[in-house]
């Protein structure tokens, strides 16, 4: 299951004589922690020397995940990645997003990758990171999140990005303080703002 048989490590059976108590499944998602466990190690040498190696490196086992489980399934899947994982093209980085929109045999470019982003972040209790509101943030009056934060304050909007406006022009669009000007749907098909997001223990 998942990432087991091609590039399985030595010491971990794909298929035990007996499945555990547990069931197959169970023990399916154990070879496939394990798995990306010892893969890890390798990322995390690498980073200590070359960060941006490491994250091709870690980049390409992640894309190892969804093939094998998508794969598996006959029906409809949804991936939850990072914002730049679903990137669809327009790095060096080889994202999952681009992967399984232009390499991917078993998903053979029938995707669509839909970016989150709110205009504020608050915190639940145990929640890492710091609150943040667009307002407050280094985001240019034209900023395309800033734009749609005050149009339509606390507001969902669902935004799909087929116009010319984002196929073949630029708009600058904040993504974690970091500001990029960009051909937008070079990266998503579409975006889901909303007005105000809550940030959950990661645990």
């Amino acid at each position: 299951m998942s990432l087991v048989g091609k590039g399985m490590p030595c010491g971990i059976a794909a298929r035990p004589p007996a499945w555990p108590p547990w069931g197959e499944d169970r023990y399916g998602q154990l070879v496939e922690l394990l798995t990306v466990e010892l893969h890890s190690i390798d990322v995390r040498v690498t980073r200590t020397s070359n960060d941006g190696d490491a994250a091709r490196m870690r980049e390409a086992v992640i894309k190892e995940l969804p093939d094998a489980r998508i794969g598996a399934c006959s029906c409809g899947s949804v991936v939850n990645i990072g914002a730049h994982h679903a990137h669809l093209t327009g790095t060096d980085q080889g994202w999952l997003g681009d992967h399984l929109a232009h390499v991917s045999e078993i998903v053979d470019g029938s995707i669509v990758v839909i970016g989150f982003t709110s205009a504020a972040t608050e915190l639940e209790p145990g929640a890492g990171g710091t609150p943040w509101t667009i307002r407050d943030s280094a985001s240019p009056e034209h900023e395309l999140l800033r734009l749609l934060a005050e149009t339509l304050p606390d507001e969902t909007v669902l935004m799909p990005l087929d116009d010319v406006l984002f196929t073949e022009r630029t708009v600058a669009y904040n993504s974690e303080d970091e500001i990029y000007v960009t051909a937008l749907a070079r990266q998503f098909d579409a975006v889901v703002h909303y007005g105000l997001a809550h940030r959950m223990p990661s645990d």
